[in-house]
């Protein structure tokens, strides 16, 4: 329920709306493949009183082993209570502490002004803009950003 929302898939380009049950099927896969292989690790976010599911955060790791993009999704019911900022906090922990990475980038669409804010609190350098395409088809533009363990110290 919480992926087949437009107001999650109007910011990202990795997740279709509508959202349908084999969209989750190929989702799965793909992150199962990606945890495989090495090349991604996938995450569930979850409210620790209710247990509900707050969102989901996953790394793309680079090639080189020491580059990894950050991304992830938090439900519209939890927007604007700091689940997004705690739990990005502690994947950086894990990426920096745990897998060795060297350089974490991460991408905001502009007009998402909450996970602008939640990347500026952590302390991401700002790299400038460019244009992408999301899952709805629009072409948008996209702030970049990068963190190193010694900015992150």
């Amino acid at each position: 329920a919480m992926l087949n929302d437009e107001r999650i898939t109007a910011w990202t380009s990795f997740f279709p709306y509508p959202y349908t049950l084999e969209d989750a099927h190929k989702w799965i896969r793909e992150a199962a493949r990606r945890q495989e292989d090495g090349t991604g690790l996938y995450f569930g976010v979850w409210h620790r009183e209710s247990g509900a599911m707050v969102g989901e955060a996953h790394f793309e790791i680079l090639p080189d082993r020491l580059t990894a993009k950050l991304g992830g999704v938090a439900s519209p019911w939890f927007w604007g209570k700091r689940f997004a900022e705690e739990a990005t906090v502690a994947f950086i922990d894990y990426a920096f502490d745990q897998l060795g990475i060297k350089l974490l980038v991460a991408r905001t669409v502009t007009s998402n002004l909450s996970a602008q804010r939640v990347i500026n609190i952590i302390g991401f350098t700002p790299l400038g803009e460019q244009q992408v395409t999301l899952s709805n088809g629009t072409n948008t533009p996209v702030y970049y950003y990068e963190l190193t363990p010694e900015a992150w110290a």
